[in-house]
């Protein structure tokens, strides 16, 4: 099972430490080659819907810059991010201690705990034993933390051949994306047009 995989998330986790610790507070530290790509990645992540006064819960929150990104944007939403890495928690917090922030694993946060939103960035592109069984298990369980609605980004199969790095990356095909998400939601729209390596599903219930 997915959520009793504990060298899953070991390796993940000891991944970001690394990588936090090399790069310190930056978009290099989850993983994205420039600020501005991942800004990109936020502006499409938002429109989901008014964010506004609503919960938002950021799986994979890495060192919180989506929380900056909302201040920047004026987007007054009730903020909780969640990440494995300690290092990428602590450094959240000292950075935006107005946020909300856990070191936890969200297949094991409790479902008696609800948001408005829950949104992820980045956080299932990395390999995993099972892809498809981690991808449908992960946006299920969003879809149960959710009242409104899910959004989340993935590197997509349509990127340039000469911009792969397969041996590390999952990149979705798009059609199977939005095919899975219509298991959980008949209301469901996918962008594919803001970057040439990258997508964006919307699950609204």
């Amino acid at each position: 099972m997915i959520a009793d995989d504990p060298f899953r998330r070991q390796a993940i986790e000891r991944y970001f430490d690394e990588s936090c610790r090399t790069f310190g507070h930056s978009h290099h530290a989850v993983g994205w080659y420039t600020a501005q790509t991942q800004e990109i990645r936020f502006i499409n992540l938002a429109l989901i819907g008014d964010l506004d006064q609503h919960s938002v819960l950021d799986v994979g929150c890495g060192v919180g810059q989506l929380l900056e990104f909302f201040v920047q944007h004026r987007i007054e939403a009730r903020y909780t991010g969640i990440d494995f890495s300690s290092a990428m928690i602590e450094s959240a917090k000292a950075h935006y201690p107005s946020g909300h922030f856990e070191q936890a694993d969200l297949l094991e946060y409790p479902e008696d705990v609800t948001f408005d939103y829950v949104l992820a960035s980045g956080a299932f592109n990395y390999k995993v034993s099972d892809q498809s069984l981690y991808l449908s298990t992960m946006i299920q369980k969003m879809m149960r933390l959710s009242k409104k609605g899910v959004a989340l980004n993935v590197l997509s199969s349509l990127t340039p051949a000469d911009q792969k790095d397969e041996s590390f990356f999952y990149y979705c095909d798009p059609a199977e994306l939005m095919r899975l998400c219509l298991t959980f939601s008949s209301k469901v729209d996918i962008k594919t047009s803001y970057l040439p390596n990258d997508c964006t599903v919307y699950l609204y219930k």
